[in-house]
């Protein structure tokens, strides 16, 4: 079936999953964009390619529309479409276990950022990311970019960090004041927090942390290190760390 109308109700509402976090939770779906995310993608709806693309027999499985160029250059979030697009479920929610490795991000508000944190934890081995109420949407296009498709690979959970410290002794908060990443005492499973990029963490956070953690750099040179890089560091020196 080719699609070949902005007006018709299947572009209407990818535009609407695409814009609108209270549309992707209300329908329990999210839009995934470009052909190496789809090596990842679990639970595809339907696919949605422009009309000059030759889907591979391993999508074609799956429902799938065909779109005409013009109608699929006004719906793409990217700057150079490859022409193909999904509507996947969300995923079911992590189950925590504190004998496993997360990320914690408190209110971390820039949807690139968590992307890139989701793919970085991925390619390192941990087990699942954690979102709090002041938190990107994890599913937004530009998050979903970012992650690369990783965010199918890691448990995601949704929790604020009371609920889970009942749950683990080793929360680790990344703070200027504490430790060196080599001084931390790691006994099987934790938990990383992370805060936003302009506040950091939040009071609450710091108050369950078990242990502090900071990333030693020179002051006199930068302020400060974009919160995707920090955390990314501090997910490589822990990971590095579990494996002495």
């Amino acid at each position: 079936m080719l699609l070949t109308s902005a007006d018709n109700p299947e572009i209407k509402n990818l535009r609407k999953l695409l814009a609108d976090s209270a549309a992707r939770r209300e329908q329990k779906s999210f839009v995934i964009e470009g052909f190496k995310i789809f090596q990842f993608a679990r639970q595809i709806q339907t696919i949605y390619a422009r009309e000059d693309i030759i889907l591979p027999a391993q999508l074609r499985i799956h429902r799938h529309r065909y779109i005409a160029p013009t109608v699929f250059a006004g719906i793409s979030e990217v700057e150079n479409p490859q022409g193909i697009m999904a509507v996947c479920r969300l995923p079911e929610p992590g189950q925590f276990s504190a004998a496993r490795k997360y990320i914690f991000l408190d209110r971390l508000q820039d949807p690139g950022n968590l992307g890139t944190i989701v793919r970085t934890a991925a390619a390192l081995g941990w087990d699942g990311l954690i979102c709090n109420k002041g938190c990107a949407d994890i599913f937004a296009p530009k998050a979903v970019r970012a992650s690369m498709g990783a965010l199918f690979t890691l448990d995601i959970l949704f929790a604020e960090i009371g609920e889970i410290a009942g749950l683990s002794g080793q929360i680790i908060a990344a703070d200027l004041q504490g430790v060196p990443p080599e001084d931390l005492r790691l006994d099987g499973g934790y938990v990383l927090a992370v805060g936003s990029e302009g506040q950091g963490l939040s009071p609450e956070v710091g108050q369950c942390a078990a242990q502090k953690v900071c990333l030693p750099f020179h002051k006199n040179k930068a302020e400060s290190l974009n919160a995707a890089v920090a955390a990314g560091i501090l997910l490589y020196e822990l990971s590095r760390r579990g494996q002495g």
